[in-house]
């Protein structure tokens, strides 16, 4: 039994290395591979390429812009997302050589459910396959022939959808995409673009917001509706196909004393927008909402003979806008996949109800808020308190002094000892007063300027002669590209317009400076 154990120490000490070799063996074997697969590249020339398009929809929030800044560690723009994901998942090399371009720059803030790209992307056909011998849609199957004439296998083209978002932040979705023709711009192409901005409509007149959108129907010269840039813009002339103000969703039209406020949309489609062009439009639009501009303020700002200079007033914020769709006709025809569509669906129901769920409880606190008791005394003095806080912060004096005797007369009109909050909110409303987002009054109307006795900026001209002399000579060299597109085919000046963008378009493209900043997009 002692020899046994003896034997059987080292027989278990010799198994157990054994083990051991084994498991570093395999270990050794498994980094090995990886070692070998990363340091192997892809091989782009074993596929073909095609010019295609892509439909992207994107939650502005969450993004620096659609256009790169750089690349740096700063830039989170939705291209350096979509760049990392076509160079992740092998559909381009890089950017370089790719012939990038946009439908539609947008802002930091603003959101996209229409916006269109185009590049250059592998396929999975073989190379020296014709684009004509390619599929035209994502379901489509091509039987492929060998060098001898026979007939090998059915072969689909690359699930670009699928395969962009399983590696793409969930903010940014391809919804379909489509292939074009190699000369096919998403910017140059397009023959129209749409925007959404959707408010809120608490205490705005839509009616008279309407009357005053559809007076931007027509080719107008829009300088005094965009911020000016006239190193790369000699062309303020658009043309606005439809413009409307309506309201949205199931929202119920609410008692003036209810906070919860009615959602609002103002839509506008035209051949192409400026820089800044419908923030710019929609807060005049807002002026004539809350009465202190009539609907003809439009027209007034549409006349740049009369107004040659554009008066100083704010936009209206980012995260409002939308680019709803660009229209390209028959050059583009976007075939949609249902599984893709189906995961796009469960997204946006999936955001749709988070959201759904938070704008119910502030609805339900809100109506909760209006039956809260407040005694006359406290009432009083919050009044007193609030109105001498609107004068210091500019409401006119005598305007406030007024203003406060009324309230408080039409308190004391009540006759009870205690009020409910959903009453003070109707006193407030009938003089046309209202708590702003800081819990402040706001009567707007008494500090209004009108927007045509403000101080105006520049006019073209006289920002021309301020360049610099950096800008100066920027300025010379686009406008030497102008003068040879002038020499084009197209009748009439949009026409001409669009000929010298195209020529611009053609040497950014040699010069492989596509995909940087554009010209003329709204923002």
């Amino acid at each position: 039994l002692a020899a046994g154990r003896v034997r059987t120490r080292p027989m278990r000490s010799i198994h157990r290395h054994s083990i051991s070799v084994r498991s570093f063996y395999k270990k050794l074997k498994q980094m090995a591979k990886v070692s070998k697969k990363r340091g192997r590249e892809f091989n782009f020339s074993r596929f073909a390429n095609r010019h295609i398009a892509l439909k992207l929809a994107y939650d502005g929030r969450s993004f620096t812009g659609l256009a790169t800044q750089g690349g740096g560690e700063g830039d989170n723009s939705v291209e350096k997302h979509l760049f990392e994901a076509l160079e992740k998942v092998k559909l381009i090399a890089g950017r370089s050589g790719a012939k990038f371009s946009r439908a539609g720059r947008t802002d930091k803030g603003v959101s996209a459910f229409g916006q269109v790209v185009a590049l250059q992307a592998r396929s999975a056909f073989r190379p020296g396959t014709k684009p004509e011998a390619m599929p035209l849609h994502p379901s489509d199957a091509i039987v492929e022939v060998n060098e001898v004439g026979e007939r090998t296998q059915e072969k689909r083209e690359i699930d670009y959808c699928g395969l962009l978002n399983r590696v793409l932040p969930e903010a940014i979705r391809v919804l379909a995409w489509a292939p074009v023709t190699e000369d096919f711009s998403a910017r140059f192409s397009a023959e129209s673009r749409s925007y959404r901005y959707f408010f809120s409509a608490r205490g705005l007149d839509l009616s008279a917001m309407d009357e005053a959108a559809r007076l931007l129907i027509g080719s107008h010269d829009f300088r005094n509706f965009c911020k000016m840039d006239v190193v790369n813009v000699r062309n303020f002339r658009r043309r606005v196909y439809r413009a409307a103000v309506r309201l949205v969703g199931h929202a119920e039209a609410l008692a003036p004393g209810n906070s919860a406020p009615r959602m609002a949309v103002f839509e506008v489609e035209g051949n192409a927008f400026l820089w800044h062009m419908v923030r710019c439009i929609m807060q005049v639009l807002t002026y004539v909402g809350r009465g202190v501009e009539q609907p003809h303020i439009v027209s007034e700002l549409l006349d740049v003979e009369l107004r040659p200079k554009k008066p100083h007033y704010p936009m209206a914020e980012d995260t409002g806008l939308v680019l709803h769709d660009c229209g390209y006709g028959h050059r583009l025809d976007f075939d949609f996949e249902a599984r893709n569509l189906a995961h796009l669906q469960a997204h946006l129901t999936r955001r749709y109800e988070i959201h759904a769920v938070e704008a119910s409880k502030a609805a339900d606190q809100l109506r909760a808020l209006a039956g809260a008791k407040l005694r006359v005394e406290h009432v009083k003095a919050w009044l007193n308190e609030a109105v001498d806080f609107a004068i210091r912060k500019g409401l006119p004096d005598r305007a406030g002094q007024r203003l406060k005797e009324r309230l408080l007369a039409a308190v004391d009109g009540e006759g009870a000892p205690a009020l409910d909050w959903s009453t003070v909110l109707l006193l407030l409303h009938a003089e046309n007063v209202q708590i702003d987002h800081a819990g402040h009054l706001s009567l707007l109307s008494c500090r209004h300027t009108p927007l045509l006795e403000r101080e105006a900026g520049p006019a073209y001209e006289e920002k021309i002669r301020l360049l610099g002399e950096k800008r100066r000579n920027e300025y010379e060299e686009k406008l030497e590209l102008s003068r040879k597109g002038q020499e084009c085919e197209e009748d009439g000046e949009e026409g001409a317009a669009r000929t010298r963008d195209k020529a611009f378009f053609q040497k950014m493209l040699k010069q492989g400076k596509m995909g940087q900043p554009d010209l003329h997009d709204a923002k």
